[in-house]
């Protein structure tokens, strides 16, 4: 089962499967760190993995344009419903890969991806090939942030491990094994409709990066800098980080 299909699964529920997640606390962190480029008029903005949308219309409410892609149709969809209950008309929401969408050169003054997104990337070069169409579609000084799970932090924290969490009618149990680079998450979680649980099961696979290949990679893409921070502060982030906090430009 690929990644896609695994999201695609759980979309319907997946804000209630994150509803301990402060989006609110991230998309200020996203500005703080954009502020640090050289461009500081930014109105455009790209959503890379997008999901179901609710970072993009918090960046929206703070008074961007933002457009959002997620390889996962199912998502989209999601997210759709809440920009059309919101009755907003400047977050614009695309399913598949945005390389290989008709984003002009040079149109976007900036680029996030959230919550370890890039992670599911499992072959470097392949991140270099993401890297690379970002820097060609940002313009000059623009930012590009976006977080990644260290080595470290998945053989910590996934690796061989199983958590249950509960709330009021979502019951999520994480079994995580790592082997040879890559955290494997066997995801099951049981959500309650009209009184009956349903279960789903899905699998989730990242690769953990360390600071010196990202910024090497973020090089090789184009950039003129690249700095990692340690997640929500500027403080340099190392390998013995558990998420850092990239902004290239």
């Amino acid at each position: 089962m690929s990644t896609k299909d695994s999201f695609s699964l759980i979309a319907r529920y997946y804000d209630r499967i994150m509803h301990r997640v402060n989006y609110q606390e991230w998309a200020e962190y996203i500005i703080q760190i954009m502020n640090l480029s050289p461009l500081k008029k930014k109105t455009r903005l790209l959503d890379i993995a997008c999901g179901t949308g609710t970072m993009a219309l918090l960046m929206n409410r703070k008074g961007f344009e933002v457009y959002g892609f997620d390889r996962s149709l199912e998502m989209v969809k999601v997210a759709r419903q809440k920009v059309k209950k919101e009755n907003v008309t400047d977050v614009f929401l695309f399913a598949g890969d945005f390389r290989d969408l008709p984003v002009k050169d040079k149109e976007f003054h900036g680029v996030y991806s959230i919550f370890d997104s890039l992670n599911n990337v499992l072959d470097e070069r392949e991140l270099l090939k993401i890297f690379v169409r970002v820097h060609e579609i940002l313009v000059e000084g623009g930012a590009f942030v976006f977080d990644l799970n260290t080595d470290f932090s998945l053989r910590r924290d996934w690796g061989n491990n199983t958590k249950v969490e509960e709330s009021d009618d979502v019951v999520t149990i994480w079994r995580t094994r790592y082997e040879d680079g890559i955290s494997t998450l066997n995801f099951t979680v049981f959500v309650r409709e009209n009184n009956k649980y349903q279960r789903i099961d899905a699998i989730f696979r990242e690769r953990g990066y360390d600071p010196p290949l990202v910024k090497n990679l973020l090089k090789k893409a184009g950039f003129k800098a690249a700095l990692g921070f340690e997640h929500f502060t500027l403080y340099e982030g190392t390998e013995k980080s558990s998420r850092v906090t990239y902004l290239a430009y």
